[in-house]
C-alpha cells in the first residue's frame, strides 16, 4: 500500500505540477492513515469489538513502523538543510522520541520488568494526551474553505480514501484473506490521513493550509465514506 501511494502521488505531482511543499505534504498523508485515533472506534462500531486486535496489528506493525522510518525521511528529504544521507536519516530515526519509547518498552519487556503502578497511571496520563494535543496542532491550521490548493486536496482525499481501500480490497481478495482480516484491512486502508502525520507536515512547513484540510476534510468525510464502504464490504 505505501508503495501504490508512492506510484499515485509522483505520477499526480508530475501531471499536476504540484510545488515540492505540496509533493512533501502528499507524499505524508496520502500513505499515512488514521489507523488508531481513528480507526479503533470505527471498526468497533463498524465491524465489531474482535476487529480491534487486527487493527492493532495494522497499526503498529504498519503505520507507526512506516511514520517512524519512512515519515522521517521524507522529513529529511524535504526539509532542506542537509543532504538526507543514510547516517542521517539513521540519526533521526534513532533521536525520534516514540522510536526511543518503543525500543525502551520492547527492552523493559524483554527483560521481563514491569513498572509500578503509579509510573504505568502517570504514562497513560501522558498519553492520553497525545490526541487532544496533535488535533489542536492541526486545529490552528484548519479553515471552513478549501485551500488554494484545491487540486491536492482533492487528489489527496481521493487516493486515501477511496484509491486505496480498492486497491486493498482487490489485494485481498486476491490473495484469498479471512473475511474479518480482510475487512480490516480495507477500512483501514480507507481511513483518512493519520494526524501525526499531518502535525509533522505542518511543523515542517508542508503546505500547512493543504496538510491541514487533508486530515481535517478527510476526518469529517469518513464519516461518510467509512459506513458505505463497510457496507459494500457486507454485500461481497
Amino acid at each position: 500500500m505505501l508503495g501504490a501511494s508512492l506510484l499515485l502521488v509522483w505520477a499526480a505531482a508530475r501531471r499536476l505540477r504540484f510545488s515540492r511543499e505540496v509533493l512533501a505534504s502528499l507524499l505524508l498523508c496520502v500513505p499515512l492513515g488514521n489507523t488508531s485515533f481513528l480507526g479503533f472506534p470505527m471498526l468497533t462500531a463498524l465491524l465489531g469489538p474482535a476487529s480491534v486486535r487486527l487493527a492493532l496489528l495494522y497499526d503498529q506493525l504498519g503505520s507507526f513502523l512506516i511514520v517512524s522510518t519512512y515519515g522521517l525521511f521524507v522529513l529529511a528529504r524535504f526539509s532542506g538543510g542537509e543532504k538526507p544521507t543514510a547516517r542521517i536519516i539513521a540519526a533521526r530515526v534513532l533521536k525520534f522520541p516514540p522510536f526511543l519509547s518503543l525500543l525502551f518498552a520492547l527492552g523493559l519487556a524483554l527483560f521481563g520488568i514491569t513498572p509500578p503502578a503509579p509510573v504505568q497511571a502517570l504514562l497513560t496520563r501522558i498519553g492520553d494526551t497525545l490526541v487532544p494535543l496533535a488535533m489542536f496542532a492541526v486545529g490552528l491550521k484548519l479553515k471552513l474553505r478549501p485551500p488554494k490548493e484545491r487540486a491536492a486536496l482533492a487528489f489527496g482525499l481521493c487516493a486515501k480514501m477511496l484509491l486505496l481501500p480498492a486497491l486493498a480490497f482487490i489485494l485481498v481478495r486476491a490473495l484469498g484473506t479471512p473475511v474479518l482480516p480482510a475487512r480490516v484491512a480495507v477500512l483501514e486502508a480507507a481511513m483518512p490521513p493519520m494526524i501525526t502525520a499531518g502535525a509533522m507536515a505542518i511543523l515542517a512547513g508542508f503546505a500547512p493550509e493543504l496538510t491541514a484540510a487533508l486530515v481535517g476534510y478527510g476526518i469529517l468525510l469518513s464519516l461518510l465514506t467509512l459506513p458505505a464502504i463497510a457496507a459494500l464490504l457486507r454485500l461481497v
